[in-house]
């Protein structure tokens, strides 16, 4: 009797890609799979055996989270996401994360290659914006990435308002502002200290309030519906008649200020996002954002 071919998980190169069968669900076809392996070398792998493979990159332009882009595994699957998780014999980063959109897969899929629930993220919208104008306790200024002290002041409020898992960095801002239709603000007190950021989008009669946040140390003090207020004027302003958004399921504050401000659940747009930790320390820390009690507002 022939002995059963042993395993080798392997790089997946662009040179590779002619040996896959890219199944129907797949998000690439040859020709975009080329180009993703050659864009984000060393965050693909697969068994050249069995064709089995996983693709990755970075998440929100972060190379310390690693996004599975991909997966065509059957009984294989952990084997290929433990190489996922140490690419080199050793933790290249500290994080790998998945996420399901409209519920594509179901949870025990990802239980049994080895991710776990990491967040359930819920989706609101608003399809008639109240005329609730700011109240002027906020001075907002248009941010330009061009700037450097824009960009120092838009990263120090994101890291203080976010968990870590949320953190924007330097390169996805950059990505995001080069998005048609979106606008950045900084919101600064009356010593003219930045305390909020809010992001959106202008669709043809839509908008989305893509983020928004406030530094937990100034939370309390309305700044989060000040913000809300001003940017729904915005979007509004720009001919939108309704608004979507969405928060984490575990962030109760942004909920409330939400539902006072007439969102509604829209369940279909729910998403969950799985991981597993390469970093355990970092897990412990992951969820508040520097060190602070407050979330997002």
């Amino acid at each position: 009797m022939t002995a059963p071919p042993t395993l080798r998980v392997e790089p997946l190169l662009a040179e590779d890609v002619r040996s896959l069968y890219l199944p129907w669900s797949s998000p690439f076809e040859s020709l975009s799979l080329t180009r993703h392996l050659r864009a984000y070398p060393d965050h693909s792998f697969w068994l050249p055996e069995t064709g089995e493979y996983i693709v990755g990159e970075p998440w929100r332009h972060r190379e310390e989270i690693t996004a599975v882009a991909d997966i065509s595994a059957t009984a294989n699957g952990p084997m290929l996401l433990e190489r996922m998780r140490q690419p080199h014999g050793e933790p290249a980063h500290e994080l790998v994360v998945m996420t399901d959109f409209a519920g594509a897969r179901q949870p025990s899929f990802y239980n049994s290659i080895g991710l776990g629930l990491l967040q359930e993220v819920l989706c609101y919208e608003v399809r008639a914006i109240p005329p609730e104008p700011p109240r002027g306790i906020l001075s907002f200024s248009a941010v330009s990435l061009d700037r450097l002290d824009d960009v120092a002041a838009l990263i120090a409020v994101d890291h203080a308002s976010f968990p870590w898992l949320w953190w924007n960095s330097v390169a996805e801002f950059a990505a995001y502002g080069q998005v048609p239709g979106v606008a950045l603000y900084i919101g600064t007190d009356d010593r003219g200290t930045p305390v909020s950021y809010v992001g959106i989008t202008h669709f043809r009669g839509w908008g989305h309030l893509d983020r928004i946040g406030v530094v937990p140390g100034y939370q309390g003090a309305g700044y989060g519906l000040e913000t809300l207020r001003f940017a729904m004027r915005m979007l509004a302003r720009g001919g939108a008649t309704r608004v979507g958004l969405s928060t984490q399921a575990n962030n109760m504050r942004s909920q409330r200020l939400y539902h006072r401000f007439g969102f509604q659940r829209t369940y279909q747009n729910d998403y969950n996002i799985y991981g597993v930790w390469v970093n355990p320390a970092r897990a412990a820390t992951a969820w508040l954002p520097d060190g602070a009690e407050g979330r997002s507002s």
